[in-house]
């Protein structure tokens, strides 16, 4: 998955990027490179996720979970818990989205992954919003400003306050 998927995910071409990433997939397991296949999984399940098919999404985050289980790959656990958790709070299931996403904080933690923990407090600020907990979901919003400002990361520091500021 090279130049030509970025291309087609610029443009929202999703039928194709998800046929880049199969014949990924398909490679990836032909020669037994398990870590990207991990990467192939989750890279399936945004797209059906950004094409808007939930089902296929969370079907190949579950997937890239139990892979990255089996591989002891710590930082893409985290990543594809975070994915699945965002999938579950898409389709309504908050408590399947908690889950996740509760399970992926003390993964995350140790690796000092900066933005994956930041993309995780968000993920958080948006189900406590979704349940109704401002405050909560403020606090989530306030870790990841603090988390992205101390990071050098504007863009999700912008994106983080954004998000603070539509619960007013």
């Amino acid at each position: 998955w090279g130049t030509t998927g970025v291309a087609h995910w610029a443009t929202g071409d999703w039928d194709v990027v998800i046929a880049d990433y199969e014949r990924a997939l398909e490679a990836r397991r032909a020669v037994e490179d398990r870590i990207l296949e991990g990467r192939t999984l989750n890279g399936l399940g945004s797209a059906y996720f950004e094409k808007g098919d939930h089902t296929r999404a969370l079907d190949y985050y579950r997937q890239a979970v139990e892979l990255r289980r089996k591989t002891g790959d710590a930082t893409g656990l985290g990543t594809s818990l975070t994915y699945l958790g965002n999938t579950y709070q898409r389709t309504g299931r908050l408590v399947d989205a908690r889950t996740q996403f509760q399970e992926a904080i003390p993964i995350l933690e140790p690796l000092g992954r900066a933005d994956q923990m930041i993309d995780l407090h968000v993920g958080l600020g948006n189900l406590a919003t979704d349940m109704g907990r401002i405050e909560d979901a403020d606090a989530s919003y306030l870790r990841a400003i603090d988390l992205a400002a101390a990071s050098g990361l504007p863009s999700k520091e912008i994106a983080a306050r954004e998000n603070l500021a539509s619960n007013y």
